[in-house]
Order: structure tokens, then sequence, then C-alpha cells
């Protein structure tokens, strides 16, 4: 399903180019189904070529010399002729992201009964790799799904998930990587300027799962016993910072300047703001 996504993602598209013509050709004294005098100095006049087939034949054939050049071989060439030259001339070639229309279709589902047992696989217990390579479908889905309207509708039950305690606190390292790498994704994928409505509207899920994701990600990088999630941890609080500064600037930007002069990630706007760490 990862490679779906992104092959989704990455999905490009041949356009044509509109190029106008010409109504009305410009009258000329050498036929139209002859080829043009156009060629290196010294090549030979055209010649059309006898046909051995059939007496009526609505085709022309035609041949001349070409001069060779000083010190060249003299070796056979097979040349082929078609339309398929002149048509890819005409495209244009779109890159085009596929994926957001389906983005429900593939991270929906998979965020249903991942706490319970089913057909004797257990998530939660001994499964956990499953579980960890579950997590960072999600995240690629999300991520596949960046700076569209779908990323902001989905980023919240996913966040949802990534808060429940048997996730994010879960015994098994792999599985708090893959969470780490979870959120960072939902930070990249949302749009400051719905970062921002959100804040001054009073979204509250998204107010506090971005909220969750900073302080979780500071307990993991101060006391997390794996290396690799204090690294993570780290790089989602940089990730965090980063999105707090582009939506402070987005809301400065829009009109509701006078509205909220500062950005929280809580419902009480005025009581909490975003925290940048390690600025002080």
């Amino acid at each position: 399903m990862i490679d779906a996504a992104q092959e989704l993602a990455s999905a490009r598209i041949l356009k044509s180019e509109h190029r106008p013509k010409a109504l009305i050709l410009s009258a000329s004294d050498q036929p139209w189904f002859m080829p043009r005098n156009i060629g290196p100095p010294g090549a030979g006049p055209w010649k059309e070529i006898s046909s051995t087939g059939t007496p009526l034949n609505w085709s022309y054939s035609y041949e001349r010399e070409l001069p060779s050049k000083a010190g060249q071989i003299k070796r056979g060439k097979t040349r082929r002729w078609s339309l398929r030259t002149a048509i890819q001339d005409n495209q244009m070639e779109w890159s085009q992201n596929s994926f957001p229309q389906y983005a429900a279709a593939f991270m929906l589902p998979a965020m249903q009964g991942y706490d319970k047992k089913r057909h004797g696989v257990d998530l939660l217990g001994r499964d956990f790799i499953v579980l960890g390579k579950l997590i960072y479908m999600l995240g690629v889905c999300i991520k596949c799904a960046a700076m569209h309207p779908e990323a902001s509708v989905l980023a919240s039950p996913l966040l949802d998930m990534l808060r429940s305690r048997e996730i994010s606190h879960h015994a098994e390292a792999y599985v708090r990587r893959s969470v780490l790498f979870a959120a960072s994704c939902v930070l990249l994928a949302l749009h400051p300027s719905y970062v921002a409505t959100a804040v001054v509207e009073g979204n509250i899920e998204i107010s506090e799962g971005l909220e969750w994701v900073r302080i979780w990600a500071l307990q993991v990088a101060e006391s997390d016993t794996d290396r690799e999630c204090q690294t993570l941890a780290m790089a989602c609080l940089q990730l965090h910072a980063e999105m707090a500064l582009q939506a402070s600037r987005a809301l400065e930007s829009s009109n509701d300047t006078s509205t909220a002069k500062s950005i929280s990630l809580s419902p009480s706007v005025s009581k909490r703001s975003i925290k940048i760490p390690y600025l002080d």
C-alpha cells in the first residue's frame, strides 16, 4: 500500500500542447507530395523510384545521392520514419498528485480495530512489527496528501490514534519510532493557513492534537531509553516549531489579526501559545 500511495502521488500525465495551424496553405511551384530540396551542399536532385507493385499505386518514392565526407567510412544505416516523434513533440508531461482522492480509502480502514484481536492477530502484543508498519504506512499516506484538503480532514483521526496510550507509550521502541514518524508527517502535511484558521475558530481536535505532539515529543526526547527515538523526537520538535512559525505568519497576514494577535494550539487562545523549544 505504501508503494501504491507513492505511485499515485507522483503520477504523471501527458497533455497535448495546442499549436495553432494555418488554415490556408501557401501556394508553391513544387508539388506537395515531393520532398523539399533541403540538404547538405553537393546533394543530388530527387529522383522518383519506379514501383514494382501493382499498376494502381497511390504512393510516391524518391531518392537522391548525398556527398560523402572526407575520411568518412560508409556504413549501412537504417532509419524509421513515423508520426511518433511529432506526437511526442506536441505533448507536455505534467505531474499531478492523484492520491488525495483515494487517501480516505487507504487510511480510514487501517485506523479501525487495531486494538482488537482478530483471527489470532494481536497488533498491540506479539504482532507489534505489523503495528509499526501499519503506522508507518499511515504516515506515508498523510504525507502523500500534504497541502490538500484531504490531509486536513484525515489528520484528526490519525492524531487520535497516535495519542492512544497503547500506541504512544508502547513497550517496543519500533512502534514508538513509527509513531514519531507519523506525527512528523502530520506536521508536514497540514497547510499553515489551515492551522491558523483552526486555532482562531477553536478547532479542538487539531489544536489539542498538535499540542499533544509537542508535549509528547518533549517527553520522548528527554526520557526515552531508545537513542533513535530521541533523535526522531528532536526532529519532530523542530518540525513543530517550523509549523508554528509558518502558521503565525499566515495568521498575521490574514484579516483576522484584530481578533487574535497570537496563535495557540489549544482552545483558549489567550492563555496558551505555541512554544518553540530550545530557542530561549
